[in-house]
């Protein structure tokens, strides 16, 4: 066929994440993995060693899968992969992670798509376009940081620069406003000073991120950072940390208050484990909301029209508007009245 050689790969025994074969029946909620392992080399990261080089899966295979869990009932994916706009890059013919999103997108029944994580250095324009404008992909990106000093992100092997991870941030926001984006950062990195850490600080003030996982650097062995001469004392590297998470923990707390009034679509997930007569869902920017009021019209994988009454510490909570008539709950209503047509035509033959 002209093609050039290609690899086989048995991901059924060895895939990350990969429930029990396939996505488990009734859940509203699936994580579907299209590639392992990792060539990004992060001077701080195992994963290269312990996980190996990135292997896409078939774009055929991960379609396949998809439609299997929305024939389950599953209404959103999560898509799972060390570096997942990095997709395709390695098949032959190549594929791309932008052309993935779109053709996973016009699957009947899949009503939100997430990813995690995409990587800045391969970000581009027509990444950003999709997110901004395909209705199916949610309102969030996580997008991981790591450090705001560019000398930090150079020994850490990162390969962009603060202005480009703050470039992305404005192009994406500048085309949709509440677009929610968290981010990972690592505070301590050897070498790294104060001025270094101030340079990440001025990041979260500027960026705003609406959450964000933070961890105090600790050597992985057989990694390039761990070689490193770690000039940061533990009682630095916590007193770091614990102010970054403090400033976050107060923009995280407004950025939730300010949903308080306004409107915003659920997808219904279930009871809530804390409490089982409370309904959870979340919304398009992975925000978790629970209904208190029983609502016997709501069911699991609907989407949910309501009022955002109040935020609590990482949770908002609202009262049920509508339920809106999403595509899935259109294509059932169709299937049921060609069943009702059928059966009201074998009863008059």
């Amino acid at each position: 066929q002209g093609l050039g050689p290609q690899v086989a790969v048995d991901y059924r025994d060895e895939w990350e994440e990969l429930p029990a074969g396939f996505t488990g029946d009734g859940r509203v909620s699936v994580f579907v993995s299209i590639s392992r392992g990792c060539n990004k080399n992060c001077t701080y990261c195992i994963v290269p060693t312990t996980r190996g080089a990135e292997v896409s899966r078939a774009i055929e295979e991960i379609k396949r899968e998809v439609r299997i869990a929305a024939h389950r009932g599953a209404r959103e994916i999560t898509l799972l992969g060390q570096t997942v706009n990095s997709y395709g890059l390695d098949l032959t013919p190549r594929r791309s992670f932008v052309g993935l999103l779109e053709e996973l997108s016009q699957i009947e029944g899949i009503e939100r798509i997430r990813f995690t994580s995409p990587h800045p250095q391969e970000i581009r324009s027509d990444f950003v376009e999709l997110v901004c404008s395909n209705p199916k992909i949610c309102r969030h990106v996580h997008m991981p940081l790591q450090s705001g000093s560019d000398r930090i992100l150079k020994l850490m092997n990162r390969n962009y620069r603060r202005k480009r991870y703050l470039g992305i941030i404005e192009e994406i926001k500048a085309r949709v406003p509440d677009m929610a984006i968290t981010t990972d950062v690592i505070v301590g990195f050897p070498g790294e000073t104060e001025a270094d850490f101030q340079e990440t600080m001025e990041i979260l003030e500027a960026v705003q991120f609406d959450n964000s996982f933070s961890f105090m650097f600790s050597p992985r062995p057989g990694t390039p950072a761990a070689a490193m001469e770690d000039t940061v004392s533990p009682e630095e590297k916590l007193e770091r940390l614990q102010r970054f998470q403090a400033r976050q923990f107060e923009i995280t707390t407004a950025r939730l208050q300010a949903w308080v009034g306004k409107t915003a679509e659920v997808l219904l997930e279930g009871p809530s484990v804390s409490n089982p007569d409370c309904l959870q869902g979340r919304i398009s920017q992975n925000i978790t909301l629970n209904l208190d009021a029983p609502y016997p019209q709501a069911k699991p994988g609907q989407i949910l029209q309501v009022e955002v009454q109040h935020a609590s510490r990482y949770t908002l909570r609202g009262k049920l508007l509508s339920v809106v008539q999403t595509e899935a709950v259109q294509t059932e209503a169709v299937q049921t009245e060609a069943v009702q047509a059928e059966a009201v035509q074998a009863g008059s033959v």
